[in-house]
């Protein structure tokens, strides 16, 4: 099995009204979102030898961070934007996006620091 992988970037605001700690307080991030996609690797047409062109993935789901999370107060689009919240709710969008392909969504890897990370996979 190959998996391929794209990296997305957005800037966004979040509080975690929930949370008893400075990150109660409305504050940023550099988010940066890897999308793990499963298909088949192709025998014809334009993307002979891919399982998708890195470009068509981005053009399918890169308005789910482009326009709906870039530079937005994301507590607006997610009741309690947690990055486990955040990651359900990309993954959901995401997977809405392909369903009309044979591409499947098998992993996410969300970082809301450098060093601070989320990973989902897809259970076997």
């Amino acid at each position: 099995m190959k998996i391929l992988w794209k990296t997305f970037y957005f800037d966004a605001a979040h509080s975690l009204p929930n949370y008893k700690g400075k990150c109660s307080c409305l504050h940023g991030h550099r988010w940066k979102v890897k999308v793990g996609i499963e298909g088949n690797i192709q025998s014809a047409g334009g993307d002979i030898g891919m399982i998708v062109d890195f470009s068509k993935l981005k053009e399918k789901i890169g308005w789910i961070f482009n326009e709906t999370l870039d530079h937005r107060f994301i507590n607006e689009i997610i009741e309690n934007p947690t990055a486990e919240n955040i990651t359900e709710w990309i993954k959901e969008k995401i997977i809405t996006e392909l369903m009309d392909t044979t591409l499947t969504l098998v992993g996410l890897k969300i970082y809301e620091t450098p060093d601070s990370c989320i990973e989902w996979s897809q259970d076997k």
